[in-house]
């Protein structure tokens, strides 16, 4: 079965997004097994200047990664895909890759891309921009959709 792991800087802070991200993570464990990881931010991380930040989380969150699994990083510079094509991509991806993904969400300034190792996939959701805290909700749920898709249930609607 497939495995994937949210991977993202600080806690979920809205009691709206932990119930919305509650609600996913449940849904989506009956397509793959599923991880959520929350990197603990430093006191002494939210002091520092915006790219030090940048840096700091960035290497804390290439400390988590493991060898071989495949990444797929949000980015405002990313690929975007409309919810069929990312249904597909996800299949292709997990084919091609093996049984282990992990999507990876930065903290409020985003992280560092050219620290991520070369075959990292770059994912945007979106022209507009989302606090990093929605863009986990927005994620788990195209991937929970990509899921339905995929398996043909009623709910994705063209």
């Amino acid at each position: 079965m497939l495995r994937i792991r949210f991977l993202w800087i600080g806690r979920t802070q809205e009691a709206y997004l932990q119930e919305g991200l509650k609600i996913y993570q449940q849904r989506l464990l009956h397509y793959a097994n599923i991880v959520t990881e929350e990197i603990r931010p430093q006191r002494r991380w939210q002091s520092l200047p915006e790219i030090a930040r940048k840096k700091v989380e960035t290497k804390a969150l290439l400390e988590r990664l493991l060898p071989g699994e495949q990444c797929i990083l949000l980015d405002e510079q990313g690929q975007q895909l409309d919810s069929i094509s990312l249904s597909r991509w996800l299949e292709n991806s997990h084919l091609q890759s093996g049984p282990q993904m992990t999507f990876i969400v930065g903290g409020p300034y985003g992280v560092d891309c050219r620290a991520f190792p070369q075959q990292t996939k770059y994912l945007s959701l979106s022209p507009m921009t989302f606090s990093h805290q929605m863009a986990r909700l927005i994620l788990l749920e195209q991937v929970y959709r990509a899921f339905t898709i995929l398996k043909g249930e009623p709910y994705h609607h063209r």
